[in-house]
Parts: C-alpha cells; sequence; structure tokens
C-alpha cells in the first residue's frame, strides 16, 4: 500500500510496505525500475511480532503476528509516484 506523507517544509515522503528480506539497495533498485525516479533518502522500520489472544466459541487462541517492514523514501525531485500496489 502506497501512502503520500507532506509535512510543513512542502516534502513529500512515500510510504509503503515491503517483503521483510528486502535491503535498502534493493528497495532503491526496485523502486528506479518500477518508477524511473532517483530516491534521495530511504528510511526503514521493521515491526516485530505481536502477541495476540482472540476469545472465541471454542476458546482462546493465542498466536502472533507477522513481521513487517515499511519504508519511507524521500524523492530527489518534487514528481510524484502512481498510486498503485508496489510489493504483495
Amino acid at each position: 500500500m502506497l501512502k503520500t506523507i507532506i509535512n510543513n517544509k512542502k516534502e513529500i515522503f512515500y510510504t509503503f510496505k515491503v517483503p521483510i528480506f528486502f535491503s535498502k539497495n534493493e528497495i532503491r533498485k526496485y523502486i528506479y525500475k518500477r518508477y524511473k525516479v532517483t530516491l534521495y533518502k530511504i528510511n526503514t522500520i521493521i515491526y516485530y511480532s505481536k502477541k495476540i489472544n482472540k476469545k472465541t466459541n471454542k476458546g482462546i487462541f493465542k498466536g502472533r503476528l507477522k513481521k513487517r517492514k515499511k519504508v519511507i523514501i524521500k524523492l530527489k525531485r518534487i514528481s510524484y509516484l502512481k498510486k498503485e500496489k508496489i510489493c504483495q
């Protein structure tokens, strides 16, 4: 999912989710190949799995959510990316 964030300095950032094994260089190459834009900055955030407890009719379900990786990118020039799914 691609989201656009605009801060007070009129800078545009894009955020999306990628597979956990993607490195920053792979993300940079993928974005350039897909959208033909050069990136100024890449920040990655790894969300670790979280415990969940759910009460159902059959009893209590205990489990964990998967690890996720979120990427925040800033482009060199002001340009806009098409809103479409990058990775699943």
